[in-house]
Parts: C-alpha cells; sequence; structure tokens
C-alpha cells in the first residue's frame, strides 16, 4: 500500500499499490545517498539514533522532525 494526500481532506489515506510498480524503488540511487547522509549528520548532531521523518518535494529533501529512537534496546 502506499500513502497519498486525501483529495477530500487535508490527511492521508493508504491505498492499494499498483502490483506494476511493486518491484520499482520510488526512491533514485541520488536520494537514498542523500538521505544516508542525513541520517547520519542528523545521527551525529544529536549523538543519538533517531527516527526521521522526512519528505521530498521537487528532487529537494526536507526533514520534517527527528526524534530519538526510543524502542531500542540494549
Amino acid at each position: 500500500k502506499k500513502s497519498i494526500k486525501n483529495p477530500e481532506g487535508s490527511y492521508t489515506v493508504l491505498i492499494e499499490t499498483d502490483p506494476q510498480f511493486l518491484h520499482l524503488s520510488p526512491l533514485n540511487k541520488n536520494q537514498l545517498r542523500q538521505l544516508h547522509n542525513l541520517g547520519l549528520k542528523i545521527e551525529k548532531a544529536f549523538n543519538l539514533p533517531q527516527d526521521i521523518e522526512w519528505a521530498i518535494e521537487n528532487d529537494l529533501i526536507y526533514t520534517l522532525q527527528s526524534r530519538p529512537i526510543t524502542t531500542l534496546k540494549k
């Protein structure tokens, strides 16, 4: 399933993914590299593993929120 903006509201809805697209990555190699580097920078800044929310628009990556991962067990 994929999450999309609800055309009738301000929230998202889950819809079935077209089977022909199930094997494709929604991100290209450059975007994956950028997200990897962004995650490393944010974790380094906070000195803790982070749960990071992000979005991409017009090929620009935006960090929406970052918070410590609280479910990790030592």
